[in-house]
């Protein structure tokens, strides 16, 4: 079956068609033209019949449609066919072992389990059931010195993360320390595990001022030196300045995504998307088979309620990647406010329920010597 166009003298051409029995199975009114589905077999004869037409193929139907376009599309059916084996095939091979630890001796030693282990360069990839066997079996026959191992694919590569076990020994342990304070602040909780509490909730405290002393006093005399231990939490202060944009770009991938051929900075394929990510699928050479995935920027205009809160929040995150998220903010004050027409500016005044001991090691007291009495 094929799609005919016919132009001029349409009504005749009709007609003339009926009166010799040719089948007309499907007729389409453009606005100058019909589309008609007629037999393959009969286009010769409609040809001949209505030679005052304008009259040729417009399409082809069925299996023989599907053949030309097949044939059409040979070329980047077979470059697909072909990539998609040479993905499946190298994307099941290990190009690269990463361990990630800063000692180099440890990194050898991994190594070497591993590779006992079929974990190297060159092999076939293993699913992550058979690499968390691997994992539990390496920890559990050298517990000596590893306290945790994890084995992850990611992509061509084995991620390989690993604690190294700490063991304390004698000549680690102090003998005689202090708990001090490392910053100004009112006392909110003591912990002390070892030594003599010096301070109580309430305690205004400076730098420098001890906290849990390690020196055990009997009688105004020392009896004894320890090495105090514990957690001192007070309410500490700080003042911070930030910056915020009124207006937020994010980014949003959409579905549409495409695989390219690219050497060196050229590619086989015309750039189809104003903005994409692009993810290396294999590389041989300077010939890389890459995934490219659209993303779109959408910007998003704050108000200034919104710009403010969102710029106290990250004042708040500030502090704690600077002094750590097992602290807690308690309070936060804004001090100055400066709003532009992008930006709105800030200075913070935030209060924090903070650990503030820090462990020190000092010197032992001389010994007094008594007057002796003439």
């Amino acid at each position: 079956m094929i799609i005919i166009r016919v132009q001029d003298n349409i009504k005749l051409f009709i007609k003339k068609c009926i009166s010799y029995n040719i089948d007309l199975y499907e007729i389409k009114y453009e606005e100058d033209y019909i589309l008609v589905t007629i037999k393959e077999s009969d286009y010769e004869r409609v040809k001949k019949l209505n030679y005052y037409s304008k009259i040729v193929k417009y399409k082809t139907l069925g299996k023989k449609h599907f053949i030309l376009l097949l044939r059409h599309n040979l070329y980047n059916i077979i470059l697909l066919i072909f990539f998609i084996s040479l993905i499946t095939f190298y994307s099941n091979i290990i190009v690269s072992v990463e361990i990630k630890h800063e000692n180099k001796e440890m990194i050898k030693k991994i190594d070497t389990l591993l590779g006992d282990k079929k974990i190297k360069r060159f092999t076939l990839s293993k699913n992550n059931q058979e690499l968390n066997n691997i994992s539990d079996q390496i920890l559990a026959e050298n517990r000596d010195f590893l306290d945790f191992i994890s084995i992850t694919k990611t992509g061509m590569k084995y991620i390989v993360n690993v604690e190294e076990r700490i063991i304390k020994t004698e000549e680690e342990t102090k003998e005689r320390c202090h708990i001090i304070a490392k910053k100004s602040g009112v006392i909110t909780g003591i912990e002390a595990k070892k030594g003599i509490t010096i301070v109580e909730k309430g305690n205004l405290v400076k730098p420098g001022d001890i906290l849990i002393s390690g020196e055990v006093i009997l009688n105004e005399e020392v009896k004894d030196n320890i090495c105090a231990s514990g957690t001192i939490w007070a309410n500490t202060w700080y003042k911070v300045n930030i910056k915020y944009p009124k207006t937020l770009i994010e980014t949003e991938f959409t579905k549409r995504e495409k695989v390219n051929v690219k050497v060196y900075d050229r590619y086989l394929k015309k750039r189809l998307y104003e903005n994409y990510e692009e993810t290396i699928m294999l590389k041989i050479g300077n010939l890389r088979l890459v995934k490219q995935k659209e993303f779109i920027e959408k910007e998003t205009k704050l108000s200034d309620d919104e710009t403010r809160k969102k710029a106290i929040e990250a004042a708040e995150n500030k502090i704690l990647e600077k002094i750590g998220h097992n602290n807690t903010i308690i309070d936060k004050k804004v001090l100055k406010e400066t709003i532009n027409d992008s930006t709105i500016e800030l200075e913070l005044f935030i209060s924090v329920n903070e650990s503030i001991g820090e462990m020190i090691e000092y010197e032992l007291r001389q010994p007094t010597i008594p007057e002796s009495s003439d």
